[in-house]
């Protein structure tokens, strides 16, 4: 199956986060909250729970991103699953 979302320029990709909150906190303080980036969009491509040592905080975290404002965050499957 393919899967395709339209995402407007001024975006910023992020991959393979692997379950490591210090990464979601470096991206959240640096980009996120950084009044420079206040309308940028921002792709994560999946890769989220496997490895690290705080998966569940990483897919809240990412999770309350989407939920709070669908069309800023944009949230992928990912490589892994069937």
């Amino acid at each position: 199956m393919i899967i395709s979302i339209d995402v407007d320029p001024d975006v910023i990709i992020f991959g393979d986060i692997h379950g490591n909150f210090n990464d979601i906190h470096h991206i959240y303080k640096h980009y996120i909250s950084n009044p420079e980036y206040k309308e940028t969009k921002f792709l994560f491509l999946g890769d989220y729970v496997d490895r690290g040592p705080k998966p569940v905080e990483v897919l809240c975290f990412l999770f309350a991103l989407r939920l709070s404002n669908p069309k800023r965050f944009f949230i992928l499957r990912g490589n892994h699953g069937e």
